[in-house]
């Protein structure tokens, strides 16, 4: 009798919710659910419905296969698979998206193809009509529409001056007016099509400027099929960990005997506490050794796991993450740079089986948070290259501004900064990360702009 009264409530219970369940997932209910008592089988109930909701279900009919996974899903303790304390993402393993216009929907881009550095021509096209027109001016657009200069009115509001607003324009709205216009706000990509003339670019058309009066003027990637900025559970364990921290070194020169002590010496002192991960960046050696170059560097990074070993607490608590520089093996100028070579490295993650050689550049994610980290010496190269040179205001925010309103770490010329066609989508900041680690020979600083840090460490 109980048994018939235990099925009625199991039937009901997922009929509610739009489910048919068959009899072998009913029997499996009744079975788990017997020996618990009547006031909690409810509170059972409700969980393995929304587990079951949460499934990809083709059809209404709940399977016994469903009803197992939901169970193993509510006994589970602690984060799951893809909900990593601490994940290192290559640049060449971040998910490739592209911009519907018509759906007004990001799609993920599935590629079947092997991935190969020096892609086929027809990669370059796409890396231009992306990075420069329809994805990154969507971008872009979208994210200069949300601000509240662009919003509309609110109905019932004061129209003053303080709460003006305006409205984004395209090309093509210049192009078909024929009278004078005041105020008008173009969002375009500035473009040089001939010898000292500039142009202001968009999807719907191109218009020639007149300079004379003008002043100064991701899908983070990692194992989780979801964003793990909303996860409850690492949030907590970030706010349980708040001493938590993250330490970035660049230009470790592993042939130089100072700086093999002073990594002793920071060995030394977080060997009580250690950090969540040491992210140690290139270049790896002070100098070019020609043909013995990589054979030397090899010998260096035994010498570091060498001394690594010293400290057993940081070789069981701490991550090890090593980012190659411009002049480390084995790749040419030309990002994202790939990670240092298996065979320079065997011998180290042989010794720290826990070290992690990224790619340049590399993601980084550390419970709920996102961080970027390059080593390239990108603050100069864009001082050089500059169109007009800003006369006030310091370098290290015009800097982070430029990189986080153009959401791409590198927004230069292909001629001054390569990167690989196929690849130029891992160089884009778009959702901004919260943190971004830039490498420099520019003098140490921190910035913040829109919620985002960039930061350049002491070298």
């Amino acid at each position: 009798m109980e048994d018939v009264q235990l099925r009625k409530t199991v039937s009901s219970a997922f009929e509610l919710s739009g489910f048919t369940l068959r009899r072998d997932a009913q029997n499996l209910l009744v079975e788990q659910l017997r020996p618990i008592e009547a006031r909690e089988r409810e509170e059972w109930l409700d969980k393995l419905t929304d587990y079951v909701q949460k499934q990809s279900l083709i059809s209404s009919v709940i399977e016994k296969e469903h009803i197992e996974t939901a169970i193993q899903k509510c006994l589970r303790k602690g984060l799951d698979e893809t909900e990593t304390i601490f994940n290192v993402i290559n640049t060449f393993n971040v998910p490739r998206f592209t911009f519907n216009i018509e759906t007004k929907k990001f799609r993920q881009v599935c590629n079947t193809s092997p991935q190969q550095l020096f892609a086929p021509p027809r990669a370059k096209a796409f890396l231009f009509r992306d990075r420069y027109m329809v994805t990154r001016y969507t971008i872009l657009h979208q994210r200069t529409a949300r601000h509240e200069l662009f919003t509309p009115t609110i109905m019932g509001t004061d129209r003053d001056n303080s709460n003006r607003k305006f409205k984004l324009r395209p090309v093509e709205f210049l192009l078909s007016s024929s009278g004078r216009l005041n105020e008008v706000i173009v969002l375009g990509l500035l473009t040089q099509l001939r010898e000292g003339r500039y142009f202001l670019e968009d999807p719907s058309g191109i218009v020639q400027l007149d300079m004379a009066y003008y002043g100064n003027a991701n899908t983070f990637g990692g194992p989780s099929i979801v964003s793990l900025k909303a996860s409850t559970k690492l949030m907590q364990h970030e706010k349980g960990n708040e001493d938590a921290m993250i330490v970035f070194l660049a230009d470790v020169w592993l042939d130089h005997f100072k700086v093999m002590e002073k990594l002793r010496q920071l060995f030394q002192g977080y060997s009580e506490f250690p950090p969540v991960a040491f992210v140690l960046m290139g270049n790896f050696l002070s100098s070019q050794h020609g043909s013995f170059h990589s054979s030397l560097l090899k010998t260096h990074l035994r010498a570091l796991a060498d001394l690594i070993l010293q400290f057993p607490e940081i070789v069981d608590k701490s991550k090890f993450v090593l980012i190659p520089g411009p002049t480390d093996p084995a790749s040419p100028n030309i990002l994202p740079r790939p990670s240092i070579p298996r065979h320079i490295t065997s011998e180290f993650l042989d010794k720290i089986p826990g070290a992690v050689f990224g790619s340049n550049p590399c993601r980084l994610q550390y419970c709920t948070q996102e961080i970027v980290v390059l080593r390239e010496d990108m603050v100069t190269k864009m001082c050089r290259n500059t169109i007009h040179f800003p006369e006030a205001g310091e370098i290290a925010d015009h800097f982070t501004k430029t990189i986080l309103c153009q959401a791409h770490l590198a927004p230069l010329p292909l001629a001054v900064c390569p990167i690989y066609w196929a690849h130029d989508t891992a160089m884009q900041l778009y959702p901004l990360p919260d943190l971004v680690v830039v490498a420099d020979q520019f003098n140490a600083f921190t910035a913040s702009y829109m919620d985002c840090i960039v930061t350049n460490p002491v070298r």
